[in-house]
């Protein structure tokens, strides 16, 4: 009877030992797998990406998204979820930083065109089309007031370039024009008021007004 309980006892310690190396090789196999996941979403985000496209970004963010995630499934740890938390506020900021540098190579792509384009209407286009891009709010260091000064002194280039040679009438009607224009282009007042070109050009349009104000209406 005695022989038979140590047996029971030798063999429950077996089964302890056994079970002990049984976890331990799990929870090593497990914490393997944890930093392999972890290890591949560090490199994924290190890697430049073949073509900087919004497409292709959320491409790779969705695929370190996904392997962070089967990270936080195999974390148990404190320090190991702590980690994950890192990696995926890392992760967000590697998109937003991806994203800002394709809108970027676009306001330089489109800066590049204005500086190249000879034609006033070609240089506002493309400057309104940054103001867009610009006005979107994904770039680091926002322009903004560059571009304005630029469509305004644009604008009243071309204002003073159409009206040259012309009757006052004829010029009244090219400087309200050319008013209107920059009123209607969302500039802020600020900028507006603190341009000289601008003021200018408002001030001799209120002289001509008062010429031929039984004739026109001054632009609101």
């Amino acid at each position: 009877m005695i022989s038979m309980v140590g047996w029971a006892a030798g063999f429950f310690v077996v089964i302890l030992v056994a079970a002990y190396f049984i976890l331990k090789a799990k929870e090593k196999n497990r914490l393997a797998l944890f930093q392999v996941l972890t290890h591949l979403a560090i490199e994924d985000m290190s890697q430049p990406l073949g073509r900087l496209e919004l497409e292709n970004v959320q491409r790779r963010y969705n695929l370190i998204l996904d392997t962070l995630k089967k990270a936080q499934n195999v974390a148990k740890k404190p320090a190991e979820k702590v980690k994950c938390e890192k990696l995926l506020k890392d992760l967000n900021d590697w998109r937003l930083q991806q994203i800002q540098a394709i809108y970027q190579e676009k306001l330089n792509g489109l800066l590049k065109q204005y500086h190249q384009s000879e034609d006033i209407n070609r240089k506002l286009a493309l400057l309104f089309e940054a103001r867009q891009l610009i006005k979107e709010g994904i770039l680091r260091e926002s322009p903004l007031k560059k571009i304005d000064n630029l469509i305004i002194r644009l604008y009243v280039m071309q204002a003073r370039s159409l009206a040259e040679g012309q009757p006052e009438q004829k010029k009244y009607e090219i400087f309200e024009d050319c008013i209107t224009k920059i009123f209607n282009s969302d500039i802020d007042d600020k900028e507006l008021d603190e341009s000289a070109e601008f003021r200018k050009l408002i001030d001799e349009f209120e002289i001509l007004h008062r010429k031929f104000k039984g004739k026109r209406s001054k632009p609101e």
